[in-house]
């Protein structure tokens, strides 16, 4: 209201009776007043016009700006995603093992080997000048390398990252790989075993698909050895057949003690021609003799 009578006010008479002193001192007070703000809102009204943008300013400026870019870029990822032109299948090459990989340098007799099927398979190897020979598993480190692959004939060995293979010995005297070869069909088990050369036997199938079943563990106390666990790996009703329990700790075959390295090759040879075989077995801290029979 008081903004509608300031425009109504005529100024010139107002400024002639203000020159004139013929206002009163109030009066002419409020309106030098009235005059110095009208002043200030236009010299405000001015700067604001010529004022450089703050950064705060062009922030809230580009915002919608960087709303476009995600709404562009969410667009242009919803037609990628229609494989407009195909899509292209990325296929991840796994590293192989090489067929002729160079012999090992390592103090290690290769004395016999299972091998079941290509991706499974147990060595006996002997470390070093010591009789001492273990049963190792695909997986298990010796002498600083990882048993990789088991074959016929050899073992293939991982060590700082580069395949390596350890084979049976050779007889310089003869000049024979020592060696025993069991085949089953198309899965062959090697057996190699010294002062044992070319002996030949035959696995039936069920024979070789129960040994593919079973995964055998060595069982260390203190450092030293106490037995071997038999575990199921595939078929439990089959490993049940066998009268084993996971508990069981295996210690002698046919009267052949496990505890002693050097009996392994006998034994397996033994597993490789028997029918039946009598197992002894520590269960529950009692020792006790359980008859397997062989498919």
């Amino acid at each position: 209201m008081l903004a509608f009578q300031i425009e109504r006010i005529n100024w010139t008479e107002l400024l002639t009776r203000f020159s004139s002193g013929r206002l009163p001192g109030a009066l002419a007070m409020l309106i030098v007043i009235l005059i110095g703000a009208q002043l200030a809102d236009f010299t405000w009204v001015l700067v604001e016009q010529w004022v450089p943008e703050t950064a705060q300013q062009r922030q809230h400026m580009q915002v919608p700006l960087a709303g476009k870019r995600s709404d562009s870029r969410q667009s242009v990822n919803a037609i990628v995603s229609q494989h407009l032109f195909g899509k292209v299948d990325v296929v991840q090459t796994a590293s192989k093992v090489p067929v002729n990989a160079p012999t090992t340098n390592l103090q290690l007799t290769l004395n016999g080997v299972f091998a079941a099927g290509k991706s499974d398979g147990y060595a006996i190897i002997t470390e070093g000048a010591r009789d001492n020979q273990k049963l190792y598993h695909i997986g298990d480190k010796v002498a600083g390398a990882t048993l990789q692959q088991v074959m016929p004939d050899h073992v293939i060995l991982m060590r700082n990252g580069q395949y390596e293979t350890l084979r049976f010995p050779v007889l310089k005297q003869t000049g024979l790989n020592v060696k025993s070869t069991i085949s089953a069909n198309a899965n062959p088990v090697a057996l190699g075993q010294l002062g044992m050369l070319g002996q030949q036997g035959q696995l039936g199938q069920k024979r070789t698909q129960m040994l593919n079943l079973v995964q055998i563990i060595p069982v260390n106390k203190r450092g030293r050895l106490t037995g071997y666990r038999i575990l199921p790996k595939k078929d439990r009703a089959l490993y049940n057949r066998l009268g084993l329990r996971p508990s069981d700790l295996v210690v002698a075959i046919n009267g052949i003690s496990l505890l002693d390295p050097k009996n392994l090759s006998k034994v397996m040879q033994l597993l490789a021609s028997a029918n039946q075989m009598d197992v002894e077995v520590m269960r529950q801290g009692n020792k006790q003799s359980i008859r397997v029979a062989l498919p």
